[in-house]
Parts: structure tokens; sequence; C-alpha cells
């Protein structure tokens, strides 16, 4: 497509992809002006439909997706959690109740953690 003027067929069958949003695939292809649109990615202007920022990729085998929410979520300002073969990562702001605060090599800051998973 270019200035929403569609060139070729329409698609027909393929592998979809994870629900980021509640809205679905065809709302967002109708619904948006697209500036244009070649084989697999685009760059279009919508009807300011569902949020206001997301983000969604896929990388061979690795995925990911980001979206807009409110400052605070439950009480966690930020957080993150993403693992690389063994090795894990998190990070809360503010730490969880029975969180370690501070952790290396299973030495931990915080030994009670009865707190946790509350």
């Amino acid at each position: 497509m270019i200035c929403n003027k569609k060139f070729g067929a329409d698609r027909g069958e393929g592998s979809t992809y994870a629900a980021l949003t509640e809205l679905k695939l065809e709302d967002v292809m109708s619904d948006t002006f697209w500036i244009y649109y070649l084989f697999c990615m685009g760059c279009g202007v919508n009807k300011m439909k569902g949020p206001k920022f997301a983000a969604q990729g896929k990388e061979l085998c690795c995925q990911g997706s980001s979206n807009l929410e409110g400052l605070a979520n439950e009480g966690v300002y930020c957080s993150q959690m993403e693992t690389t073969l063994c090795i894990w990562q998190e990070c809360r702001m503010p730490p969880a109740p029975g969180n370690p605060k501070c952790a290396i090599c299973t030495w931990k800051l915080n030994k009670d953690h009865s707190a946790a998973g509350a």
C-alpha cells in the first residue's frame, strides 16, 4: 500500500501473532491509514483506537512486547523479569515483601522470606 492505496491481492492464510491488545489484526489493517506497507512491514496512522503506545516484536525465536499503563500498577513503579539460558534477572521498585534486597553467590542480605508471595 502507498497512501492507503492497495496493490495486489489480500493476504490469504498464514501464521498469526499473540494478541498484544484487545484489537484484532483485521481491525488494525482496515482502520489504519497506511502511509506505506510492503510485504510484512509498514507505517500508518490509526484512529486512536486501543492504547496510546504498544509494541510487539519477534526475531527468530525471541519475542517481546511493551505496553503503556498507569504510573503505578498494584504499588509497583518499575519491574522487569528476564532469563537468558540459566541466568535470571529481576527488578522491582519498590522491592516485593520477602525480597532478599541484595544477594550474591547464595548469600542474602534478607534471609527471612516468610512474606514472599504475599
